[in-house]
């Protein structure tokens, strides 16, 4: 009888219980011992583990330890015909003696056998870890926590056969790594328990000379009713990369290719625009290289199209003239990640794919930088990117949420931000430098809570933002923040009934385009830059979540994210007629 199951493992610090670790320490406090068989004779060569120390027995099958403490220890044995054997000695402070049998048949359960063995050297990459007990297992008591490899290895897969378990990691070890294994909370058919936990250790292979294999792929081979503007994503068991020709792709029937792109383990494909409806495809992708230089094979996945299309959500968007582009957050039913895209709608292209969100992105003027959020470490924080080598830098670190991030209009590549702090400023504005040094609040004397600060676009000293006035959200100027220990705060649209929301100022600061959900539904709005005048500019059914504007003097366009729920698209729409000019996203 067997059975696989994925476990994704993380790594350990050592089987609980054992402490203390030894280590070099005085002589006096040992442990001396020696390994027979089951008939009693001496095992010569036998690997043995205690805790962190290693030894081998001589010819007389002695070992001997010498510890910094007494204690309990973890000690392993196997011999080199394979015969496994694992318990917890006591060591108290006079030393101790013991003597190990080795006995591939023994009366008690236990763990009889290990491969790769007890602290061999070079492992193979790819191959299982082999597992014997004494008696048949009851899988159904494995967990994640059964066996445990550190350092950690990711997704592993567990097939149990009888007394024999084999653990296939899915992703090739590291080379030249000792690795530790911890079978733990193992029950034999019969209800039986390991006595102990077992440890084993072991070195891989100095060099890679395992080309990458296939792993897995989105959407699974064979797949049905695959939406027409899925992307596709081959997954090998080793890091990979573009080889000397380039990563090569095709479908079959022929599409074209919008972006091909490899990340850690993957290669990510997207077609350029809509699939063709119904229709059985073929993609397929040529050979790609590890860091050793090995091939893949070449490799291919069958899925046959439905008339659906996945719906994404993108939002928060920022147009650049230096890029000539618009960077967004996309999410296709999971995390955000950041996206670019030419104003006329071509070259989409993928920035970033973690297991993180990366939300709220914005260039820096002069296009070279593009600041953003991400919750990679459990809370937000503050990230800077650069276009050119794609590279990320960490900004803020603080415990606290640091949301909202924008550069300032001119190239002094100043920073304003949210943080959103204790009690009595929930969230307050802070500046900081691009390189994340020199944060302060742009405000000492702020009574409320500020949201989503945007920079005035000819100067540092003024920017626009949101807060609660009067139980609405309005949008409010702040100015002489910079040099004044008094800033200047300003209510624009206090006489709106509504809520406001993004504020964003024209690139010649002669207007302020913004949403307000007055009537009823979040729409694009625009004023002057004195808030005396206020023109609803689009009547959209659906509402309108975030806005960007045109960085071309007298275009008279924004980029706005449009849509219900989490399916909303970006359109280019007139701030003159409030027509949509054009769909940017599907």
């Amino acid at each position: 009888m067997s059975f696989a199951m994925a476990l994704l493992l993380s790594a350990c610090s050592g089987g609980g219980g054992l402490e203390p670790t030894p280590g070099p320490g005085p002589a006096g406090v040992s442990l001396n011992g020696q390994v027979v068989d089951e008939t009693g004779t001496p095992v010569s060569g036998a690997a043995v583990q205690l805790s962190m120390l290693s030894a081998t027995t001589g010819t007389d099958g002695a070992f001997s330890f010498s510890l910094q403490s007494a204690g309990y220890y973890s000690l392993s044995v196997q011999s080199p015909a394979g015969v496994f054997h694992a318990e917890t000695v006591t060591v108290p402070d006079a030393g101790a003696d013991v003597q190990i049998t080795l006995d591939p048949m023994p009366s008690r359960f236990a763990l009889v056998g290990v491969q790769p063995p007890l602290n061999s050297a070079d492992a193979p990459l790819r191959e299982p870890i082999v597992l014997a007990f004494s008696r048949s297992i009851d899988e159904s008591t494995l967990s994640s926590a059964t066996f445990a490899l550190s350092p950690a290895i990711g997704e592993l897969t567990v097939s149990v056969n009888g007394s024999e378990v084999q653990l296939q990691p899915l992703f090739e070890l590291q080379t030249s790594q000792r690795y530790r294994l911890e079978v733990s909370n193992v029950r034999s058919i019969d209800g039986a328990q390991l006595a102990s936990d077992a440890f084993s250790f072991f070195t891989t292979q100095l060099h890679d000379d395992q080309p990458p294999v296939l792993v897995r792929t989105t959407p699974v081979d064979g797949a049905l009713n695959v939406p027409r503007n899925q992307s596709f994503e081959f997954m090998f068991s080793d890091e990979v990369q573009a080889p000397s020709g380039g990563l090569q792709a095709a479908f079959t029937p022929s599409a074209s290719i919008a972006q091909i792109a490899a990340a850690e383990n993957t290669v990510k494909v997207a077609p350029d625009g809509m699939l063709s409806a119904s229709t059985e495809y073929t993609l397929t992708l040529e050979p790609v290289s590890d860091a050793a230089g090995n091939l893949s094979e070449s490799v291919s996945l069958g899925f046959t199209t439905g008339t659906a299309v996945m719906a994404f959500d993108d939002i928060e968007p920022h147009w650049n003239s230096f890029a000539n582009a618009i960077v967004f957050a996309r999410a296709a039913g999971g995390v955000y990640d950041l996206y670019l895209i030419s104003p006329e709608g071509t070259g989409l292209e993928r920035l970033t794919d973690t297991y993180a969100s990366e939300r709220h992105p914005r260039f820096s003027s002069d296009g070279q930088l593009i600041v953003y959020q991400s919750n990679e470490d459990g809370n937000w924080d503050i990230f800077a990117r650069s276009v050119e080598s794609g590279l990320s830098s960490q900004l803020t670190f603080l415990p606290e949420d640091e949301v909202s991030p924008v550069f300032s209009g001119t190239f002094s590549q100043l920073i304003a931000y949210v943080r959103y702090d204790s009690e009595p400023h929930d969230s307050r504005i802070f500046l900081m430098n691009a390189d994340g040094s020199f944060s302060r609040p742009a405000d000492e004397s702020a009574t409320r809570d500020e949201y989503e600060p945007v920079f005035h676009p000819l100067l540092d000293n003024q920017l626009l933002f949101i807060t609660y006035e009067g139980g609405d959200r309005d949008v409010f100027s702040k100015s002489a923040f910079l040099e004044s220990d008094s800033p200047v705060n300003a209510n624009l649209t206090s006489n709106l009934a509504g809520n406001e929301f993004q504020a964003v100022w024209a690139p010649d600061a002669q207007a302020i385009a913004f949403i307000s959900d007055q009537g009823g539904v979040r729409n694009v709005w625009i004023m002057d830059p004195s808030g005396s005048a206020h023109y609803q500019i689009t009547h959209f059914t659906d509402p309108v979540h975030s806005i960007a504007y045109s960085p071309i003097s007298g275009e008279e366009r924004v980029v706005v994210s449009v849509g219900p729920g989490n399916s909303r698209s970006l359109y280019i729409v007139s701030l003159i007629s409030g027509d949509i000019e054009r769909r940017l996203t599907e």
